[in-house]
């Protein structure tokens, strides 16, 4: 792929899941698992992700077409043992935009994973931060992995200011929703999930943005709110 993705995989704990989330966090994307519906559609609801996979015996047409129409997933996948290929049919019909056999090819799934987000979402990654306010520069850059800095709307004074991953992961969570609070958990687990991260690891983080952002004269702002999280204000 060629951003970073949060994954959804929907299913009972095996070697299919496990194979799953070893692969996906060794591609650099982020992988919550859940083992039951109820789980799903409740953090499904609660939090931001790109695709969910569908795993037996929860590779059904009606949780397929329940994130396909109730919440923002761009891509629906489903892996199962098909009894026919009417039940696939079912599942395309409800929602999921591939299925495929519990004898996957990794590299076959992730060219549709790649496809699918091509089609879905060809401006996302390239302007993360832009969206819900168009007037705004400060976006993210996934192929440079960098902050691309507005200075007063002149693209030929634009800066760019390179990003670790862990500090390129911090920002993607909170321009998401600029001006909205992401919570401590929620930016550890979207951001540093893969290593024993703790509170001052997000604080020292969000500190040293704060530094480079100041420095380079960005005028977007990294606000904390006592006891819960942080938020971005994007510079306008």
């Amino acid at each position: 792929m060629t951003r970073h993705m949060r994954i959804l995989c929907v299913g009972a704990g095996g070697p299919v899941r496990d194979y799953l989330a070893n692969a996906f966090i060794e591609a650099s994307h982020s992988v919550s698992l859940v083992d039951d519906e109820r789980d799903a559609a409740y953090i499904a609801f609660t939090e931001t992700f790109d695709a969910v996979i569908l795993l037996d015996p929860h590779a059904t047409p009606r949780l397929a077409t329940l994130f396909r129409t109730k919440t923002f997933v761009d891509i629906v996948i489903a892996i199962a043992n098909w009894t026919d290929a009417d039940h696939r049919a079912a599942m395309l019909r409800a929602g999921a935009d591939a299925c495929f056999d519990r004898r996957f090819s990794f590299a076959e799934l992730m060219a549709v994973f790649d496809a699918l987000a091509r089609r879905r979402v060809p401006d996302r990654a390239a302007g993360i931060g832009t969206q819900a306010h168009p007037e705004r520069r400060d976006r993210l850059d996934a192929a440079r992995r960098c902050l691309v800095l507005d200075m007063d709307g002149d693209p030929a004074r634009a800066r760019t200011l390179a990003l670790s991953h862990g500090e390129y992961l911090l920002l993607e969570c909170l321009m998401r929703k600029p001006g909205a609070v992401a919570s401590y958990a929620e930016l550890l687990h979207y951001a540093f999930h893969r290593t024993d991260a703790d509170r001052r690891t997000l604080t020292y983080t969000i500190s040293r943005l704060r530094k480079r952002l100041a420095e380079l004269g960005s005028r977007s702002t990294i606000a904390a709110v006592s006891g819960i999280g942080y938020r971005i204000d994007l510079a306008s």
